[in-house]
């Protein structure tokens, strides 16, 4: 008897169904970009592109006195600021063969829903990678490491992390720290240090000096919480992504405020996986007919340099790139209120 298209659809529908039961909880370790960024998902499909707002206030803060001949009261200024980021649309596919299917049919086993989890992977790879760098060939998107909107800035003492002594690489993520905090005219301290992940590995195993045994990123973190009143994690930016993301290829590090108000990454509908339609060849009947499943992300941004009209803009609040042994000329206006 004949295998047909419909009796392929038939076993590899169940399969599907049950995949998308499982790609709701299955997390993947590597994919970590939701925790260097807050995932904004309103917004739903057709999304051409998102509209922000940033907000700057002004006044004098000895201003506002009450008396009894008071008729007026002075007012803050208040500046909204509009801007727009791009949303496009994202989507790749797997094949099953027939022949797959039928052998799954005849020995009555189950098909391997291995490609779709590679395919949400991959998609939550793709989402990964544009949260850090931006894409390559939408060049109006661009990433956490990239973005023109954040000064980039020369590591303290000009040394790699790799070559620099353990008071060396303390001194240059103070110095990261401390650069984000003027910034805001002493408002607001950064809670965020992301590094490339050899760095982190560097500084969490190196010895704060000779028979010590706290190492570098337990004394930073230590030290940098104290002055901030607050917990500020220095994380390590996974795989390789921040290796080359400094102007001429340089790695490049990143201190910054990590909250829906600095910054945000814009993901209206999140991947999702359906049966696609049969593609092959014909020659009256399906010669070498094969189905796919598609995972689409329906729009993605990279983490946007405006907040919602909720809050002030990420680049206003100035957060700070040291990039290592590079320098950028971008130099983007601080906020003058933390409100």
């Amino acid at each position: 008897m004949q295998f047909t298209l419909k009796d392929g659809l038939n076993i590899l529908t169940p399969a599907l169904a049950q995949f998308r039961e499982q790609m709701v909880t299955e997390k993947y370790p590597e994919i970590v970009f939701p925790q260097f960024v807050t995932i904004d998902s309103s917004g739903g499909r057709g999304l051409m592109e998102k509209l922000h707002f940033s907000v700057e206030s002004a006044s004098d803060l000895d201003d506002g006195l009450v008396g009894d001949k008071t008729t007026s009261l002075d007012t803050v200024e208040v500046d909204f600021k509009p801007g727009s980021a791009p949303i496009v649309s994202w989507a790749k596919s797997v094949t099953y063969t027939l022949r797959e299917l039928e052998v799954c049919a005849r020995l009555k086993i189950d098909v391997n829903i291995e490609k779709m989890r590679v395919l949400r992977q991959n998609a939550d790879q793709t989402l990964q990678k544009v949260a850090f760098l931006g894409h390559a060939r939408d060049t109006r998107i661009k990433g956490l490491l990239n973005s023109d909107l954040v000064e980039a800035v020369g590591i303290k003492g000009g040394k790699p992390f790799a070559n620099g002594t353990a008071d060396e690489n303390a001194a240059a993520l103070i110095d990261m720290f401390t650069r984000v905090l003027t910034s805001t005219d002493l408002i607001a301290a950064p809670d965020t240090l992301a590094i490339p992940m050899l760095d982190y590995v560097t500084l969490g195993s190196q010895p704060r000096g000779e028979g010590r045994d706290t190492t570098v990123l337990k004394y930073v973190t230590d030290a940098l919480a104290g002055i901030a009143g607050k917990p500020v994690n220095l994380k390590p930016i996974p795989l390789k992504l921040a290796d080359t993301a400094g102007v001429g290829g340089k790695k490049r590090a990143i201190a910054y405020i990590n909250d829906a108000q600095h910054v945000v990454m814009d993901v209206p509908s999140p991947p999702k996986c359906w049966m696609s339609s049969r593609r092959g060849c014909w020659r009256g009947r399906p010669a070498c007919a094969s189905i796919s499943a598609v995972c689409r992300s329906s729009n993605r941004r990279a983490p946007s340099t405006s907040t919602t009209d909720r809050g002030s803009p990420w680049q206003n609040q100035l957060s700070t790139i040291s990039s290592l042994a590079t320098r950028s000329s971008v130099r983007p206006t601080p906020t003058r209120s933390a409100f």
